[in-house]
């Protein structure tokens, strides 16, 4: 069984560093800028992603995707396209569930392309407004600085998968949701799920919970009739 972890916005393999460790079997921890890169592309949605991400990795039905985030929304297109098993962390099927500030995505990608929102003053004032008293602060303070060195295109593509519809609705379902009641970027599913505590960076702050609940359905995957 391959494990393949794929980040969420703005995100390095890093942030699964502390919930990786007692997986066994093959880990691939993907760095989504390998596929996604920094060259201007025209409309990009879930699935024309997905299937980059499936054709340069061969990813297939017995791997298991562990997407956080972003991740996790990417990793509902390529189970879309593979069958593979999903574990979301703090992710989403519904784009509705995404808190933005807008989704005028001309506005919003005129803003990223001039560097006028990830800049050192907007991460202070973010920083000094919603997370000075998080557990995550110190993630999200690695976050936001990968977000300020990165090219602003790769930024921008990042955000079409989040803000550009789906080709047409996922037919599929995540095996397993992990989330926070207290995800302050997206709110809880409808749907049955893990509940943790943290936020939306609990994979990070509350790592030993998230594994437990990883664990569960891991044990019950073993279980399971082949």
């Amino acid at each position: 069984m391959r494990y393949i972890t794929i980040p969420g916005f703005g995100e390095e393999p890093w942030m699964f560093d502390r919930i990786t460790d007692e997986l066994e079997g093959e880990l691939l921890s993907l760095n989504h800028y390998d596929v996604l890169g920094q060259e201007r592309r025209g409309r990009y949605s879930l699935l024309m992603a997905a299937e980059e991400f499936v054709q340069k990795y061969d990813i297939g039905a017995d791997d298991v995707i562990i997407g956080h985030s972003m991740g996790g929304w990417i990793g509902l297109g390529i189970k879309q396209l593979t069958g593979c098993r999903l574990v979301q962390i703090g992710s989403w099927t519904d784009p509705r569930k995404v808190l933005l500030p807008s989704r005028n995505k001309r506005l919003v990608f005129w803003v990223v392309r001039r560097r006028l929102y990830f800049t050192a003053l907007s991460q202070r004032l973010v920083i000094g407004l919603f997370y000075r008293k998080r557990p995550s602060k110190a993630a999200f303070h690695r976050l936001f600085s990968h977000l300020r060195a990165s090219h602003p295109e790769y930024i921008v593509n990042q955000l079409k998968l989040v803000l550009t519809p789906a080709d047409r609705d996922p037919e599929v379902t995540p095996d397993l949701r992990i989330h926070s009641l207290k995800d302050h970027i997206v709110r809880p599913p409808e749907e049955p799920y893990a509940l943790v505590p943290g936020d939306h960076f609990a994979l990070w702050t509350y790592p030993r919970q998230v594994k437990e609940a990883l664990g569960d359905w891991l044990r019950k995957l073993d279980k399971a009739p082949a």
